[in-house]
């Protein structure tokens, strides 16, 4: 009935012998006797881009439904890349909402900050995703301004799509079950003296109060404000990759750059042993896919040859600490990843390890707790 040779990729491509009408109405047949009568061989996983515009202001209505009925759950997106800056610590930020003449500056944005702007604006919701501006600021330099929609991620569970960076993401169930078996593939790592918690951390910052306090920029400041200040510069993750490096025997990259073309890049977090390390705080996909796309970033330039001073690596690992209750145990005794509620985090991991195993390298994960 058809030529030997087929195209399969998003759809299946192929050519008749004889392009007659009858054997149009025969291939139809023939597709659907094989959906009825035959079992599946290989089950297709779909994670896809949503381009229908009905569909999607139909999940956009959705949404605003679900923010007006104060049912929302959405985690905000760090603003990574910015130009040519790549910014690695939220603590970097300063945030304005602007509507008009009406301006807030926070520290952070959080979903009740910006319902509470939007009434003070007299706006409701739907109009306040389209009217008011997110202005980021990095060094008290305005640097991105965006919508609300493209620095939050959401999921419908009932159309089975995720938002990501203002665009929609559609997956069935077999997605899920391949997903499910690609992270099962990955080793997974777990050292309870690698846990982090509030108590270390001002442990550490007591500690280095006493070697900052005479210094210029904290002489005059009461003890509480000298400790604020503190808590700022070693702010959790820097803090993390410094214990590490003073009492576990990593070297410590943190925060240091090099120069790629106009850009600046940081090399890793941490290293040792031959792996590099990407290291991040955290408990939703938002927040945790970062850790993800710096890895790659790192690891994409170690292929390139592009950074001096490059380690030698076999190993690439992203060492994730998360700000939740523990993940369950697998018989083998390690945290069970697969149990994360984080759809756009475990597609993200998939991506990574395939591009780690191309570069013939291992990927590994790191999971601790922030306890």
């Amino acid at each position: 009935m058809f030529d030997p040779n087929i195209e399969l990729g998003h759809s299946i491509k192929f050519n008749l012998k004889e392009d007659k009408l009858d054997n149009i109405v025969d291939t139809i047949s023939f597709v659907e006797n094989i959906i009825i009568n035959k079992a599946d061989i290989y089950k297709i996983p779909v994670f896809c881009k949503v381009t229908d515009k009905e569909y999607i202001d139909l999940l956009y209505s959705k949404l605003i439904k679900c923010a007006t009925e104060d049912e929302l759950n959405v985690a905000f997106s760090e603003f990574d890349i910015i130009g040519t800056t790549e910014i690695f610590n939220n603590t970097d930020y300063k945030f304005t909402l602007k509507r008009g003449q009406n301006e807030m500056s926070v520290d952070n944005i959080t979903f009740d900050d910006f319902k509470k702007f939007a009434q003070n604006c007299e706006l409701d919701l739907a109009s306040a995703f389209e009217k008011v501006n997110i202005i980021s600021y990095y060094m008290s330099n305005s640097v991105k301004t965006d919508k609300l929609i493209n620095i939050i991620d959401y999921m419908d569970e009932d159309e089975r799509c995720v938002l990501s960076r203002g665009k929609w993401y559609h997956f069935n169930d077999d997605y899920l079950e391949y997903l499910k078996s690609s992270l099962a593939e990955i080793d997974v790592i777990y050292n309870p003296e690698f846990d982090f918690s509030s108590s270390i951390h001002d442990d550490y910052i007591n500690s280095r109060y006493l070697e900052y306090k005479d210094s210029a920029d904290y002489i005059g400041l009461s003890k509480s404000k000298a400790k604020q200040k503190l808590m700022r510069k070693f702010y959790a993750e820097r803090t993390f990759n410094l214990i590490r490096e003073r009492d576990n025997g990593f070297k410590n990259y943190d925060r240091i750059e090099q120069r790629y073309g106009t850009s600046s890049i940081e090399l890793m977090d941490l290293y040792k042993d031959k792996t590099m390390f990407a290291v991040k705080i955290g408990k939703a996909s938002a927040h945790l896919c970062y850790v993800v796309d710096q890895s790659l970033s790192s690891l994409k330039m170690y292929q390139h040859k592009t950074l001096t001073h490059m380690p030698e690596i076999d190993t690439v690992c992203i060492w994730i600490i998360l700000d939740r209750g523990e993940l369950p145990i697998l018989e083998d005794g390690v945290p069970n990843i697969n149990e994360l509620d984080m759809l756009l985090l475990k597609n993200k991991i998939d991506g990574w390890k395939k591009e780690v195993r191309l570069a013939g390298l291992k990927p590994i994960i790191y999971i601790n707790y922030r306890k």
